[in-house]
């Protein structure tokens, strides 16, 4: 697993950072947690699925086979927006993954 480090540069003098888990081969985007309670931290898209990486490491792939195209795109458009995500999975998609590592 490689890491990513975002740093925040809001205050030139009290710089923070923060490491987000890489998956090798994937290239994760920091999801915006809107609402400041989601236990999402990043996610990677690609034509057919979307990949969600959680608090504590593990990640859960969507795909249209496993989640369906609607939901799948539903979910690609709510982690680019940075808001409502983690509700959406919670109340549409919970259980219907294609992979967990």
């Amino acid at each position: 697993m490689l890491y990513l480090c975002l740093v925040n540069n809001e205050k030139k003098d009290n710089r923070q950072s923060r490491w987000l888990p890489q998956k090798k081969g994937k290239k994760m985007k920091k999801y915006g947690n809107g609402r400041g309670n989601s236990q999402i931290l990043s996610y990677a898209i690609t034509d057919n699925s979307i990949s969600i990486l959680l608090r504590g490491g593990v990640e859960y792939t969507y795909t249209y086979t496993s989640a369906g195209a609607e939901h799948v795109e539903r979910m690609k458009s709510l982690a680019q927006a940075g808001y409502g995500l983690d509700e959406y999975i919670q109340r549409n998609v919970r259980s219907k993954y294609s992979i967990s590592t």
